[in-house]
């Protein structure tokens, strides 16, 4: 455990929020001292470490993408035109 001004940190390489910035890993991906970069974050190394069984801790706050409702046709693609009986 460590100090950080008033607050107790367990890691400071990510400052306690489990994700560092993938292009510089030694920079935390949120928060007051995050990495400005506009890289995409990763899991830390140290303390939220991840592997095909055991996927990593989602930051607080995280909520997936929504993907739009498929379309009526169901199939989720768009039907060719025809063109003078021929498919494009």
């Amino acid at each position: 455990m460590r100090f950080a001004g008033n607050v107790v940190m367990d890691c400071l390489l990510c400052e306690d929020t489990g994700w560092v910035c993938e292009n510089h890993p030694d920079q935390p991906f949120a928060g007051p001292h995050a990495c400005r970069c506009g890289g995409a974050g990763m899991p830390c190394p140290k303390c939220n470490p991840s592997n095909q069984d055991k996927p990593p801790r989602l930051p607080k706050g995280f909520e997936p993408a929504r993907l739009p409702a498929p379309s009526p046709g169901g199939r989720g693609f768009r039907r060719r035109r025809r063109v003078n009986g021929h498919s494009r």
